[in-house]
């Protein structure tokens, strides 16, 4: 065989250019930007490509051939068979995707989604109360649509929180792709809370048995420690700034605490909460009250990074200081103590080391005497 040099095919390819060849008709589907399988083995070859498809329509805009959907519905059990790892990296592309949620809605319509999220088919149909317009799976597709509608509105203004939801999480997935992903799963808890007390229909701890359902799909889809951690923080205090609405003016204490227990997620938080908000609709639903309510968020988020520049207050005391000063050895107390102290500082009401060991001899006193009861 000749051997050829780089710029001697380069110039052979100029002169003569490759002829190609499409027997499947290739080229026009890919001018019609259609996506159709010519076997249904392929599907057998690499069950992932059920997902393939659906990130081809969220990222590129194709098309999936009808006779293409039905393969798909047909072999989308197989995809228990692909790796968690290789699931999710697809599943969060559809998800980074500005427009993800009528792709994620045709895959619901197929039930490619029960094999991610296997409780969508016990949250289906599942009736709320007359808050709610739709069942609680259906509601969360719709949280869905109203979060993109919400960060390609009013967020997209917002550098600051752009920024913040732009922030890599883990394995280049960002925290809006995660946010999504928790607008899908905040209600999956309400199936197995749901009661009905005096004709009113509750789920009361929905959000706590939604975070323990959280582990079987976190398991599966081989997600990170960090990703994990936010999920279960999105889900479990998703309901805690409607509360802080409910106040016409929320005290600084409660806006402290929310903050202290969401930690870097309480803007998610807000956000999944107004989104979840958005998608309630039902005929005893208020739209003045929803107004405030979002009012009131939103100004929550810009105190939020208002705080986020100011330089962090230096600790009164520290837990050396309170065990020397009360004799103490270390336990939950002394914890309990630092927490006190370092709210009523944030708070603007403690100043000074001596008013900080006012605070902890109070606490002291209070739990001696539980104990004694």
């Amino acid at each position: 065989m000749r051997d050829f040099s780089i710029n001697t095919l380069a110039v052979n390819l100029r002169e003569k250019p490759f002829k190609i060849i499409d027997p499947f008709g290739g080229r026009k589907d890919l001018k019609k930007k259609t996506l159709r399988v010519i076997r249904e083995e392929v599907f057998l070859h690499d069950p992932l490509r059920v997902l393939r498809g659906f990130s081809f329509m969220a990222n590129l805009g194709f098309k999936i051939q009808k006779r293409t959907l039905a393969a798909i519905t047909k072999h989308r059990n197989l995809l228990k068979n692909v790796s968690g790892e290789r699931v999710s990296e697809e599943f969060f592309k559809i998800l980074g995707a500005a427009n993800s949620f009528k792709v994620i809605k045709k895959m619901d319509e197929l039930r490619v989604l029960d094999e991610i999220i296997p409780y969508a088919k016990d949250c289906r149909g599942v009736y709320q109360g007359k808050y709610h317009h739709l069942g609680v799976w259906a509601h969360s597709l719709e949280t869905l649509k109203q979060f993109e509608v919400l960060y390609g509105g009013k967020l997209a203004r917002k550098k600051e929180i752009l920024k913040y939801l732009g922030e890599e999480l883990a394995q280049g997935r960002t925290r809006t792709k995660i946010i999504k992903f928790a607008c899908l799963l905040h209600d999956i808890g309400k199936p197995f809370a749901k009661k009905i007390e005096d004709k009113k229909t509750i789920f009361h701890a929905h959000e706590k048995i939604g975070v323990d359902l959280l582990e079987d799909i976190v398991l599966r889809l081989r997600l990170s420690f960090r990703e994990k951690d936010v999920l279960k923080k999105l889900t479990f205090w998703h309901l805690r700034p409607g509360y802080l609405a409910d106040q016409v003016r929320p005290t600084q204490r409660a806006v402290y605490r929310f903050f202290r227990d969401t930690q870097d997620e309480g803007v998610g938080v807000i956000l999944l909460s107004l989104s979840d908000w958005r998608a309630t609709r039902g005929p005893l639903t208020d739209a003045k009250r929803r107004g405030r309510h979002e009012r009131i968020m939103l100004k929550l988020v810009d105190s939020y990074f208002k705080e986020k520049k100011k330089k962090p207050l230096e600790s009164l005391v520290d837990g050396y200081d309170i065990m020397r000063k009360f004799n103490l050895k270390p336990s939950p107390i002394v914890g309990e103590i630092l927490a006190k102290i370092k709210e009523e500082q944030a708070l603007g009401r403690v100043h000074t080391k001596t008013e900080g060991y006012s605070i902890a001899k109070k606490i002291i006193q209070k739990a001696k005497k539980k104990k004694q009861k």
